[in-house]
């Protein structure tokens, strides 16, 4: 059947379908990467952001080479500065904490900060009035990590596939061509 075929018009289609492959995975990640954005201004706007997250979900679940992650950082922001101010608002423990923010003011990190700032309210405490630390929000509750199967039957998948299949059968060919030629000895 292959018999009458040239070998380098299948490499030439595994060629192509490989570079087609790259093309979707490129596709693939252009069209996560809008997602995200829509997400990230969705999330910068206060608007709500599940199914925002459900969809790059699905995205990354359905489309080769699509892995997601990404962080609601505004969100982050919103929890934790409604977080202080409740635990600033209204009472002796407030002074208190208000001067633990600004003594740990300088931490970049979150829970470095976090723990700066427990330490701070439990060693300047008044030990009658019984200082609790703040419940701050958890910052990996706001990270988001989605990843894409190895082969999905999408546009890069199916080339893949394509290509894959074209250099066995021009593997085969060749072989079958050293095996006639060795015979032929």
């Amino acid at each position: 059947m292959l018999r009458g075929m040239k070998t380098r018009y299948f490499l030439i289609l595994a060629v192509l379908a490989a570079v087609l492959g790259v093309y979707g995975l490129r596709q693939n990640n252009q069209g996560l990467a809008v997602l995200i954005d829509k997400l990230v201004t969705a999330d910068q706007a206060i608007q709500p952001t599940a199914q925002l997250r459900e969809d790059i979900k699905q995205y990354s679940a359905n489309h080769m080479g699509a892995d997601a992650t990404f962080e609601l950082t505004a969100s982050y922001n919103r929890d934790l500065a409604t977080a202080q101010a409740a635990a600033a608002g209204g009472s002796a423990e407030g002074s208190v904490y208000a001067a633990a923010q600004a003594a740990c003011a300088g931490k970049a990190d979150s829970i470095v900060q976090a723990k700066c700032v427990t330490s701070y309210v439990s060693a300047h405490a008044a030990p009658a009035s019984g200082p609790q630390a703040p419940t701050l929000p958890v910052r990996t509750s706001y990270r988001y990590s989605y990843h894409a199967p190895v082969w999905t039957p999408d546009l890069p998948g199916i080339s893949f596939l394509a290509a894959a299949a074209s250099l066995i059968t021009v593997i085969s060919m060749l072989a079958m061509r050293l095996f006639s030629r060795l015979r032929l000895q």
